[in-house]
């Protein structure tokens, strides 16, 4: 089974540095510290799922095994009371893979809610003010005039509409009109 988290965090990471991701997550103030504990409890019964599902489905394929072994032998009683538990193991298993994947589905939703760890060297900042400048290159220039954002002038020139674009994107990117 192939598992695809929507978290740029992989969940063995998250798992194994809980403290440092519950760390991030406080450092960006961004998240519930109960998310994080969350994960880990589905992540623990999601493992505990797909652990019982794996042994009973090794156990159905060695009672099917058995039950042809019992057929070539003519114990057809034996196996008829075997196959009789097939059917209660396949009832099992089924019940089993849903319960996993209904926690991997709330999981992945959760993982979401996960931030990326920021690099030990990124201060702790939570407003532009407390950002840092690590190298300044050249001089600044200046206008005899009130310079505009980009924002503006591609709109004022017809050439981007971001409340368009931020309504099928859901966030702040364009849609950018004709060449630029």
């Amino acid at each position: 089974r192939q598992l695809c988290f929507p978290s740029m965090l992989d969940l063995n990471y998250i798992r194994e540095q809980a403290d440092r991701v519950r760390q991030a997550m406080r450092e960006k103030g961004t998240g519930d510290p109960a998310t994080l504990q969350r994960i880990l409890d589905l992540d623990a019964s999601r493992r505990r799922a797909l652990t019982e599902l794996q042994e009973a489905q090794t156990r159905s394929n060695s009672i099917s095994k058995e039950i042809g072994t019992l057929m070539k032998q003519g114990k057809r009683e034996e196996a008829q009371a075997i196959i009789a538990e097939t059917g209660r193991l396949k009832a099992l298993i089924k019940e089993l893979d849903d319960d996993a994947k209904t926690i991997e589905g709330r999981l992945n939703g959760l993982l979401l809610d996960i931030p990326n760890i920021p690099h030990p060297s990124v201060p702790v900042g939570y407003t532009p003010e407390d950002n840092q400048v690590v190298l300044k290159h050249g001089d600044k220039p200046t206008f005899d005039f009130a310079p505009k954002p980009h924002w503006e002038r591609l709109e004022a020139g017809g050439r981007g509409d971001f409340e368009r674009g931020a309504k099928v994107t859901g966030a702040g990117f364009p849609f950018y009109l004709g060449k630029i």
